[in-house]
């Protein structure tokens, strides 16, 4: 039986890597055939490679780590809840590190999500005795 559970621990990593393997497919293939998204792709390239690759490999680690965290999850709909917290974290680094004005709609929004993610841990904390 080990080697059913090394695949149910595997099997989210193994989607991850084929989602991403047919984006890139997609994707090269859209800027193959499209002048302008040719033209989009060289200049990012040449002016912003650096925050692409970075962008990229973070929201893949984010990706992978959700992935991971499912099989490992009593809850899974926890999992899903907790994993729009990283639009906050995103406001939030978007302020700080690129010192981007936070307008009230996006305040407002994130108070949303962060109000909905206490109402969805709310229940289990309340007091059941039976």
């Amino acid at each position: 039986m080990a080697s059913d559970e090394a695949a149910r621990r595997t099997a989210p990593l193994f989607y991850y890597e084929v989602r991403a393997l047919l984006t890139v497919f997609v994707l090269w293939g859209a800027i193959l055939v499209s002048p302008n998204m040719r033209a989009e792709a060289a200049a990012v390239v040449r002016t912003r490679v650096r925050s692409a690759v970075t962008i990229g490999l973070g929201s893949s680690l984010a990706y992978m780590a959700i992935l991971a965290a499912m099989p490992l999850a009593s809850n899974v709909a926890y999992v899903h809840a907790f994993r729009q917290i990283g639009l906050a974290i995103g406001l939030l680094g978007g302020a700080l590190v690129l010192r981007e004005r936070i307008s009230a709609p996006k305040i407002a929004g994130v108070a949303l999500i962060l109000a909905g993610l206490a109402l969805s841990v709310l229940p289990s904390l309340t007091f059941q005795p039976f």
